[in-house]
């Protein structure tokens, strides 16, 4: 994880020289808890038949929209359906899995101090297209640009019930987001019509999907126009992200070798659609 010394300033404010990025800085407050970019394999889309889920790519770049915390230890966690702190049971004990609220909420204590450019919040969330039986993940937006204040990431219990966080699995996503992004859009309600070069392609593209589900489907074939980016400008069409994975800060004073993060793509997978 990355270090930082007091006297290179703050390191969230100074972009690597090299490559221009911003840094997530990350601290220690005491104990480990593994942070990788988010993986873009699910067990469960492995499962569908012909692992036909993995065609969907926005599936897949949600997957991997953001950094993953990982369980340090597997622990089982049982909710007696009791309103009170003592309803939610751990076992083993854990060190930072406590119920710490109540209402059949678990709690994971993040030791982790973040820091984010000015201007950018952390969105605290679950593991993106992760449903786990039994548990839903709670959400929460952090101005981690000044709050000195660590963070829990919280999941609710929607009824009495016992499950397992195994080892390395994912139990909380990280996503930064520039603060007031979401309050400059406006929105408007027309209708297709009032646009024919939108109208056109529309109806393009859906005589097309009604042409190959009714004649292609049923032989397993894979219409990939968006996988491909068909129809997208130059540049314009995503497939993959690289995102940074963490590295150990010097502690020689240089704020910008200090926060340096290598670009990754993350865990190595086999078969994904290209």
């Amino acid at each position: 994880m990355p270090e930082h010394s007091s006297a290179a300033g703050d390191p969230a404010e100074a972009p690597d020289p090299a490559t221009g990025k911003r840094a997530l800085v990350v601290y220690r407050l005491g104990g480990e808890m593994p942070l990788r970019p988010a993986a873009r394999e699910r067990d469960w889309i492995n499962l569908t038949p012909g692992r036909s889920a993995r065609r969907c790519l926005p599936l897949l770049m949600a997957n991997t929209s953001g950094w993953e915390l990982l369980c340090p230890s597997a622990v089982t966690v049982r909710w007696d359906g009791d309103h009170g702190a003592a309803g939610v049971q751990i076992d083993p004990p854990t060190t930072g899995v406590s119920s710490h609220f109540g209402h059949g909420i678990l709690t994971f204590n993040i030791p982790y101090l973040f820091r984010t450019p000015a201007g950018v919040n952390l969105l605290v969330r679950g593991p993106a297209n992760s449903p786990k039986d039994g548990l839903s993940p709670l959400e929460g937006l952090v101005e981690t640009d000044w709050t000195p204040a660590s963070i829990t990431m919280n999941w609710k219990f929607t009824r009495a019930t016992s499950t397992r966080f195994e080892q390395d699995e994912p139990i909380a996503m990280l996503v930064p987001q520039q603060r007031g992004d979401l309050e400059s859009y406006a929105v408007y309600t027309v209708p297709l019509s009032a646009d024919p070069e939108e109208d056109a392609a529309y109806r393009r593209w859906s005589a097309d999907r009604t042409h190959f589900l009714e004649h292609h489907l049923a032989a397993g074939a894979w219409q990939k126009d968006y996988m491909l980016g068909r129809g997208a400008s130059p540049g314009q069409h995503q497939r993959r992200r690289h995102l940074a994975t963490q590295t150990d800060a010097s502690e020689s004073g240089q704020a910008a070798d200090s926060n340096a993060w290598t670009n990754s793509s993350g865990p190595t997978t086999t078969g994904e659609p290209q």
